[in-house]
């Protein structure tokens, strides 16, 4: 079985579970009825805009653009899924689209890092009996931008002058749910090219995206109960951080600098 990057903790109360215990220690499936995305706190950069409060898409642009250019700031865009989705328990399934837009800006006036904060309603959906809501949660993940600039020596694989690097971590540890001493985890898996690419248990650790390149990935998760057995999952080839227990997501994407 795959081993989750980035898990969340959070606990029902006693009453609650009480009144979930009989039908809700295997959930069938789980329900997101919000997810939207805030992106805050960054570092570094010149001529910040962003979206100032959840939304969806949540978008954010920095930097001054170079004359040799489009005229076009430099960003990033989480686009949620439509809610309300439901997907059985272990499956894989997108959360969103992650979006670079690569774009000829001034060296210095890129970003080195940013926030994103992504808030959800789940509901739990077990085999019987009454759905279990675990209200409104919200997962943080830091962004980091490396805005190299476009002189050799480049990149690994770099196609167009020199790409940037971008990697994303977790904040923090609270991404499982115990309700009466099951445990059901929401794990981030990482970027993969297509749904039908997670679903296949491929993710991405870095990539590459040419200059004024549009660069999109999907942000895939899944959610699982403690105790069953799921499927194994075929392991992304160029993932040695991960499988070494780091808790690290690196991408590789090419931003002017």
């Amino acid at each position: 079985m795959k081993r989750p990057y980035f898990m969340h903790t959070l606990y029902i109360g006693s009453a609650f579970a009480a009144m979930a215990l009989a039908t809700a220690a295997h959930a069938a499936s789980v329900r997101f009825d919000t997810l939207e995305a805030l992106w805050t706190n960054p570092t570094g950069g010149s001529s910040i805009v962003m979206t100032p409060s959840y939304d969806d898409p949540a978008t954010i642009r920095w930097g001054i653009p170079h004359m040799s250019g489009t005229g076009e700031k430099s960003g990033y865009e989480f686009d949620a899924v439509d809610t309300p989705f439901i997907r059985p328990a272990d499956d894989v399934f997108a959360l969103g689209r992650f979006t670079h837009f690569n774009k000829v800006i001034n060296l210095g006036t890129g970003i080195s890092s940013v926030e994103l904060f992504l808030k959800a309603d789940i509901v739990l959906i077990p085999d019987a009996g009454p759905e279990v809501s675990l209200g409104e949660n919200i997962f943080r993940f830091l962004v980091k931008h490396d805005e190299t600039p476009n002189v050799a020596p480049c990149l690994p694989g770099s196609v167009s002058v020199c790409d940037d690097a971008v990697s994303i971590t977790a904040l923090d540890t609270s991404d499982m749910v115990l309700i009466d001493g099951t445990e059901y985890t929401l794990s981030i898996l990482g970027f993969s090219y297509t749904v039908a690419d997670a679903e296949a248990g491929i993710f991405d650790s870095e990539f590459l995206s040419p200059e004024n390149g549009t660069n999109t990935r999907v942000l895939a998760a899944t959610f699982s109960v403690a105790g069953n057995n799921p499927a194994p999952v075929p392991l992304p080839a160029g993932l040695p951080m991960l499988l070494a227990g780091l808790g690290l997501m690196r991408i590789r994407k090419g931003k002017p600098g």
